[in-house]
């Protein structure tokens, strides 16, 4: 197995609320959206338009905010995690159960 080493890019208010990135909701869509809160070096809050057929408002595709969003490279889950424009996700390490 290679090492992979990744760098965890450190957000801040100053310079990202406002800014685009790359959020995957808990079903692992990948949508546009916008940083609207930084809470920590890795942890925002977005909003993005989804587009799943019944969730729409009456300026069609619904608007949909997702709160204390982890990086992808601190979120062991596959989904529920945000990128910047550009990065990639290192790989999550498989998880085994030692009650199996």
């Amino acid at each position: 197995m290679s090492d992979i080493v990744v760098e965890r890019t450190a957000v801040t208010k100053e310079e990202h609320q406002g800014t685009a990135c790359v959020f995957y909701d808990s079903q692992g869509r990948i949508h546009d959206a916008l940083i609207t809160a930084v809470w920590g070096p890795q942890c925002i809050n977005v909003v993005y338009c989804t587009d799943v057929e019944g969730q729409r408002d009456n300026y069609g595709q619904k608007l949909v905010r997702a709160t204390s969003v982890m990086h992808g490279n601190v979120q062991q889950a596959w989904g529920n995690y945000w990128l910047l424009p550009g990065e990639t996700r290192a790989p999550v390490p498989p998880v085994h159960d030692s009650a199996i």
